[in-house]
Formats: structure tokens, C-alpha cells, sequence
């Protein structure tokens, strides 16, 4: 298993997970029914790392990142899934400021290198 640290340094654990990395991944970790590639699941289930890559939203483009935004955001209004907690950002990318789509592109790069550690460890779903 891959050792994951945060923006800062410090240590990623899955029992401590805090700080930046935490931040910008808890759409994907916290559990809920919404599935990107399926819309809704029966459990309530961390979102699922093929999910997002079959959606596109983990290619490195704008319309990648435009969809990684739609999966952290736009789903709050879905009416299979009220629990999960969703990104503040605003829901289209141009209206982003430079701070958040630097974030959301960091958000993307973390699932990107370290999408299959966070399955290992069971905080994504398959």
C-alpha cells in the first residue's frame, strides 16, 4: 500500500483522515446511494473509483474536471441521495474562482495517483 500525504506533508491515514486531502476528497469518501456511473446503489457506499473513471471525470481536460465537478457537487439536488456531503463550489466551471479550480484540479490529481490506494483501503469503492 502506498503511503499517501496531504498537500502539507503530513501522513493521509484512512483512521485520520483530515487536512487538505480530506477536504477536497469527502464527496468520494463520505458513503451515500449516488453512483456516478449508475446514479444510485442500494448500500450506502463510499463513491466508486470505476464510477469516475467511466464518467470521465479523472481525465486530465476541462472536461474532466467539469465532470470530477458534477460528481462533487451537482448531485446534492439528486433525490436518491441527501446524506452524502458535497463540494461549496459553484456548479459550472467558469464560475469557479482560481483557488477552487486549483483545488479541483488537485482533487482530480489525488484520485488520479492514489484512486486505487484509497480502494485498498476502503475508503472508494471499487
Amino acid at each position: 500500500m502506498a503511503i499517501i500525504l496531504d498537500r502539507d506533508g503530513s501522513l493521509f491515514q484512512p483512521d485520520k483522515v483530515k487536512g487538505d486531502a480530506y477536504k477536497l476528497l469527502y464527496p468520494f469518501l463520505a458513503k451515500g446511494t449516488w453512483q456516478p456511473h449508475t446514479t444510485t446503489s442500494t448500500e450506502s457506499i463510499p463513491v466508486s473509483l470505476t464510477g469516475l473513471r467511466s464518467r470521465g471525470a479523472l481525465e486530465a481536460s476541462w472536461t474532466g474536471l467539469s465532470k470530477l465537478l458534477y460528481c462533487g457537487k451537482t448531485p446534492l439536488d439528486h433525490d436518491a441521495d441527501k446524506v452524502r456531503p458535497r463540494w461549496g463550489y459553484p456548479a459550472q466551471l467558469p464560475l469557479l474562482t482560481p483557488a477552487q479550480l486549483e483545488e479541483l484540479k488537485a482533487a482530480q490529481q489525488l484520485l488520479v495517483r492514489h484512486g486505487e490506494d484509497l480502494v485498498e483501503m476502503g475508503l472508494l469503492a471499487p
